[in-house]
């Protein structure tokens, strides 16, 4: 059982430096969730899609965070105000090695790895990830949590 609140901050937390220096305006709307998660693995989860807004911000950068609870499942929405991922890279995005056609102005260099790590634990740990994104607007990205408490209980 873990917290979802709590990963979120520890994960703000730890990117911290770089969400600082580029004047994101953080807006949280969680409120005691708890979720079937590892606390550990969860919080990586959240530093690389924070990692992923810093790359990819631009003027006046904005991260929330959005948790909705409905029967079985508790919805984390991550949306960021940066610039957005082309309709034709959004299907290879969780793919090893993919780095798609954002070149950041040549500013960072992409691996191809933090999603498709992401996408890995996600699977590991049996929760879904999908992403939403409008280039030149925003990108959000959903994990959805299952009541899913007896794989963790093991």
């Amino acid at each position: 059982r873990t917290l979802l609140l709590d990963c979120i901050q520890m994960a703000i937390k730890n990117n911290r430096y770089f969400l600082i220096q580029k004047g994101f305006d953080i807006q949280i709307d969680v409120d005691s969730i708890i979720v079937y998660s590892d606390a550990q693995w969860l919080t990586y989860i959240l530093e690389q899609l924070i990692n992923n807004a810093i790359k990819y911000a631009k003027d006046n950068p904005a991260l929330s965070f959005k948790a909705t609870s409905k029967g079985n499942q508790v919805k984390l929405y991550v949306k960021d105000n940066g610039e957005g991922i082309q309709d034709y890279d959004l299907p290879r995005i969780f793919e090893r090695g993919y780095v798609g056609s954002n070149h950041h102005n040549g500013q960072h260099k992409s691996s191809g790895m933090g999603l498709y790590m992401v996408k890995k634990m996600a699977d590991q740990l049996h929760h879904q990830i999908s992403v939403s994104s409008v280039y030149g607007e925003y990108t959000e990205f959903i994990i959805t949590f299952n009541t899913n408490q007896s794989f963790f209980m093991q």
